[in-house]
């Protein structure tokens, strides 16, 4: 059986104010989060300390114009399972109102 593909955007309306992917438990399979096209700031990506302004998490850049915004990828270790939680996920930005998108899979 092939996975089924998700998505949804999730936004920060304030900066230094860490927002959770998912308020429920989200279980997938594979997730990439990518920060938007038009943000004008940089998004951080962690746990619920992940923090813009200290650098706490993984930082992904202002996108360049006409680039590919960057990404962070997280998978499951065994095929076909659903071991990533999008729970797990908080996002934080250095500018009001910039985000992400996230596309998911579900076995």
């Amino acid at each position: 059986m092939a996975n089924r593909v998700k998505c949804f955007l999730k936004t920060v309306t304030t900066s230094g104010t860490q927002v959770q992917l998912s308020t429920t438990d989200l279980k997938v399979a594979t997730a990439i989060i990518q920060a938007e096209h038009d943000n004008t700031g940089t998004i951080t990506v962690g746990d619920d300390a992940a923090d813009s302004a200290t650098g706490l998490g993984i930082t992904l850049g202002i996108p360049a114009a006409g680039g590919t915004p960057a990404s962070v990828v997280a998978t499951s270790s065994r095929p076909g399972s659903a071991e990533v939680n999008l729970a797990d996920f908080w996002i934080d930005c250095s500018v009001n109102g910039d985000g992400v998108k996230v596309l998911y899979t579900l076995p």
